[in-house]
């Protein structure tokens, strides 16, 4: 996660902005101030290294703004742009998704934004949507606002919501195939002016958080070459095989995500539910060629299946599986954890 707040020229730990933006000052208290109406149209860069993976969010929090005196062309005037953008060049072809902060002083001040296809998903030329589009947030609200961008590279779409909403969408579009995000932009426009006394437009902080993809699951021959490099005896890496003597075989030390050549304790563990039924809990991997099954008994002799999954179906990750019937329902009851290529039966 990179934080970024916003000090103009200087963010600590975070990312630092290529250049000054004319129009836009510091508070002295680490916010940035838009209340000038000597606006720049060049877009000013924060590196943040080369994200082309998993979700990226990015967060503009408003302290809040006073628009006395505004004036702006008819319509929707834009304030400014933040987004993530490809390269530290102007051009509105380095954009990887943005966002505009608009305001509407002819329909009644409205604050408003929009993460815009045209121009803004790296290769459209630049032009801007309908007006009725650029409306996605709605009347003045309430301050603190947080507007946030996310960036899902996964399925290549954007999304644009707010705080007072609890985030639900109010915007969509989609990302450029590679197109990574390397900057973050910030650009005060230069077709609005804020006049009048007291006039401004306050950016408390942006933060960028980003949460890259879950590792694909391992597969049998990876998971055997990764702990069994060759030239390892082979016979160590066999389903069956036991290399750390703890007793848990290869296959399952697979299943349930442990280490096969150090001694690990039980990869199951029981408890008891709310409701009295006893649990077995364990890991999983998302392996559709192993099945996983829970046998009840009573005496150990008899045993009952309580459950039965594939890998496929439980996904990676733990797993908490109640018994079909209270703990109180015998004097004694037991659990035990199955785990072969096919549902076992038990001798």
């Amino acid at each position: 996660d990179t934080a970024l707040p916003a000090t103009l020229n200087s963010v600590p730990g975070g990312a630092v902005f290529a250049e000054a933006l004319p129009g836009v000052t510091t508070n002295g208290a680490g916010s940035l101030v838009i209340a000038s109406n000597l606006l720049s149209g060049g877009r000013a860069f924060a590196q943040i290294g080369e994200i082309s993976t998993g979700i990226l969010q990015l967060d503009v929090h408003v302290a809040g703004w006073n628009f006395a005196g505004i004036t702006a062309e008819p319509g929707t005037g834009p304030l400014a742009e933040f987004g993530l953008s490809s390269e530290a060049v102007q051009g509105n072809d380095i954009r990887t998704a943005h966002l505009f902060i608009e305001a509407d002083n002819t329909a009644g001040l409205t604050l408003s934004g929009v993460a815009r296809s045209a121009g803004g998903d790296g290769v459209s030329t630049a032009s801007s949507t309908p007006l009725e589009q650029d409306q996605v947030f709605g009347p003045v609200r309430t301050t603190p606002l947080t507007i946030r961008l996310v960036l899902n590279f996964s399925t290549l779409d954007y999304t644009v919501s707010t705080s007072d909403t609890a985030f639900a969408v109010q915007a969509a579009g989609k990302l450029a195939s590679g197109k990574p995000a390397r900057y973050v932009t910030l650009r005060a426009l230069d077709d609005f002016t804020i006049g009048g006394t007291g006039g401004h437009f306050t950016i408390d902080s942006i933060t960028l958080t980003h949460t890259p993809p879950p590792p694909p699951p391992l597969t049998p021959p990876a998971w055997r070459e990764l702990h069994f490099p060759a030239p390892a005896d082979a016979t160590l890496a066999t389903d069956a095989a036991d290399p750390d003597g703890d007793g848990l075989p290869n296959l399952l030390e697979y299943a349930t995500g442990t280490v096969p050549t150090a001694a690990d304790p039980s990869p199951t563990s029981p408890g008891r539910n709310a409701s009295g039924h006893l649990t077995l809990g364990f890991a999983s991997v998302a392996d559709a060629g192993l099945t996983y099954e829970v046998f009840a008994s009573s005496d150990l002799a008899e045993w009952t299946r309580i459950f039965s999954a594939t890998g496929a179906e439980l996904g990676a990750g733990p797993q908490l599986i109640p018994d079909t019937q209270p703990a109180t329902a015998t004097p004694r009851r037991f659990l035990r954890l199955v785990v072969g290529p096919t549902p076992a039966a038990l001798p």
